[in-house]
Order: structure tokens, then C-alpha cells, then sequence
């Protein structure tokens, strides 16, 4: 009987030892034929590539390519993982790297412009991001002969170091404000044509070309601009407002007004001139508000009375019959 049950334990051992030998065997095959390598990007499955070195090799590419020279110890903004992946299709090398370069974004620390907390461009060091702003408060500050004060930013305006998008990184100084006035949509700009303006000066004014001007006008001379005319000068809003205020001194006349006297010496309807009233004349101090050179509003500082106005006096006839 003893026997018996040692050889059925024998037998029962001898069948599990089989069964995890062929699960064993199984999970071989599929380790070393089912060795494909997902990409993941904040959770996320970008790209199946042949294996894992495959898959850091473009990863290291990836990261050179955006880092473009610029950037010292730059980093994916999204948290990338790596899992193995049950299926032998993958992409080519070639495929696999443009996905990377379209789902990953490469950051590094730069000098950042930021507006309302938004960045917009990105500088090498401290020194331009200050040059940066300067430069944008002067472009239309150096439009007013008469400044009250600094010229300010409508919206919130930092510069800080971060971690920015290297797509933001602009070279120059000069480059990085010309991103900040360009048009990012939204309503167009447009310029109401005044008494004296030519193209070439509202071009300058709003920093663009002629030819710039021409297209975003066809149909239109230039060289025919009437007073009342709108201007295209850009095809939607800024996003970085410049506030001017200008102080303007200008000589004013003063309406007269109007004073009737009844007279009974005069037949009713008939009217009589008895003097002929004068405008007056005043010295008005006016700060003028601009927000990227368009005029958004005035108040008077201070006047100056000059000549009061003379009122015009008439005698108005009230008797009846002839």
C-alpha cells in the first residue's frame, strides 16, 4: 500500500514538473519572439518599435534633434516609459522618429517672456529678456514727442528662468519682440486714416512693410488714401498691449452762445441783430491714451482761458399787427 501511494506521488509530481516546464517553455517563446518596445508619453502609447535599445536610441535622437544645440541638459516635458509589447509589428526607424519629433515636446531653462503667465519667447540669458521688454515698451513709446510717463504693458509681463518649450527660443532680441506684436488672431487691426497720414508713415507707425500693408489691402491704392479710410495693418490682436500716454497742448475755440431780448418796438417774427457775438480761446493740456499706437482715450489735464466767448445778442419782435 506504501508503495503503491509513493508511486501515484511520483506520478502526480512528475505531471506538475511538466506542466511548468511548458509554461516555462511557453513564456520563453514569447519573451524572445514577442520583444517589440512601446513608447509611452504621460501614460499615453505613442510608437511600437523592434526593441528597447531601438527605442532609447530614438528617444536620445528625439531629444538631440529638439534640443538643436541650444540647450544644455535638455528633457521631455511628458513622463516617457517604456513596456515591453506583445506584437512583432513596429514602426520603421524613419517613421518612429518623426512621431517622436510630433507627440514630444523638448524643454529646457531658459529666460522666459511670459504674458499673463503665458510664456511667448524664450532667451538665452537675463540680460536679453530685459533687453526684450525695453525694446517692446519703446516701439510705440518713441511714437509720442511729449510722454507723461513710461510707457507700461496692459497685460502682466515677467521674465523668468523655466523650463520652456525650445520652440519658443527665438535668437536675437529684435526676433523675440517682433513675436510679441505679431498677430495671433482675433479681431483685425485696423487704422482709421486722418488728416495728413500717408502709407509710408502709418506703415512705420505699426511696424510693418508697405508691401505687408498692400496685401492685407487689395484692391486699394496707397497712394489714394482718403480721410475716414480703414487700414488693415494686421490680421488679429497682439499679444503684448504697449500703453502710451502723451501730453498734448493745442489752442481751442470756444463757441459762442446765442442770447434772444423780446422787444416790443418790433412787429412779431422780425428779428434784429444787436451784436454779433465772438468765439473765445483756450489752452488746452490733453493726456492722450495710445495702446499699440491706436488712440483709446483722452482726458484734460489743464486750461487756460485765453478770451472768454461773447455771446451773440438778438432782439426777437413781439408786437402785434403791423
Amino acid at each position: 500500500m506504501a508503495r503503491r501511494l509513493r508511486l501515484q506521488l511520483v506520478i502526480e509530481r512528475s505531471v506538475i514538473a511538466v506542466i511548468l516546464l511548458a509554461a516555462a517553455a511557453a513564456w520563453g517563446y514569447h519573451y524572445l519572439t514577442f520583444s517589440s518596445c512601446a513608447i509611452f508619453a504621460d501614460g499615453k502609447r505613442i510608437a511600437v518599435v523592434e526593441n528597447k535599445a531601438e527605442a532609447e536610441a530614438l528617444l536620445q535622437e528625439s531629444l538631440a534633434i529638439g534640443a538643436r544645440g541650444i540647450a544644455r541638459n535638455p528633457e521631455f516635458a511628458q513622463k516617457i516609459e517604456l513596456r515591453r509589447w506583445p506584437t512583432r509589428s513596429g514602426l520603421d526607424r524613419e517613421s518612429a522618429l518623426a512621431v517622436l519629433k510630433a507627440k514630444l515636446t523638448v524643454q529646457a531653462d531658459k529666460w522666459t517672456i511670459l504674458i499673463d503667465n503665458r510664456p511667448y519667447a524664450a532667451l538665452d540669458t537675463e540680460q536679453q529678456a530685459g533687453e526684450v521688454l525695453e525694446m517692446a515698451r519703446q516701439r510705440y513709446g518713441k511714437l509720442a514727442p511729449n510722454l507723461l510717463e513710461e510707457p507700461s504693458f496692459k497685460e502682466n509681463v515677467t521674465a523668468q528662468l523655466r523650463k520652456v518649450d525650445l520652440n519658443l527660443w527665438l535668437g536675437t532680441p529684435q526676433e523675440a519682440v517682433e513675436a510679441l506684436f505679431t498677430p495671433t488672431g482675433g479681431k483685425p487691426l485696423t487704422h482709421l486714416v486722418q488728416k495728413g497720414d500717408l502709407a509710408s508713415t502709418i506703415a512705420e507707425k505699426y511696424g510693418i512693410s508697405l508691401a505687408d500693408m498692400a496685401k492685407l489691402n487689395p484692391g486699394g491704392s496707397l497712394d489714394r488714401l482718403q480721410i475716414g479710410d480703414q487700414l488693415k495693418i494686421g490680421s488679429g490682436t497682439a499679444p503684448l498691449t504697449v500703453v502710451v500716454r502723451d501730453l498734448i497742448t493745442r489752442t481751442e475755440t470756444m463757441p459762442y452762445t446765442t442770447e434772444s431780448v423780446s422787444s416790443v418796438k418790433m412787429r412779431a417774427g422780425k428779428v434784429a441783430v444787436l451784436s454779433p457775438g465772438r468765439p473765445g480761446k483756450r489752452i488746452v493740456k490733453l493726456a492722450v491714451t495710445y495702446e499699440n499706437g491706436l488712440q483709446t482715450g483722452q482726458e484734460i489735464l489743464e486750461e487756460s482761458i485765453l478770451r472768454p466767448p461773447s455771446p451773440r445778442r438778438v432782439a426777437v419782435g413781439i408786437r402785434a399787427g403791423q
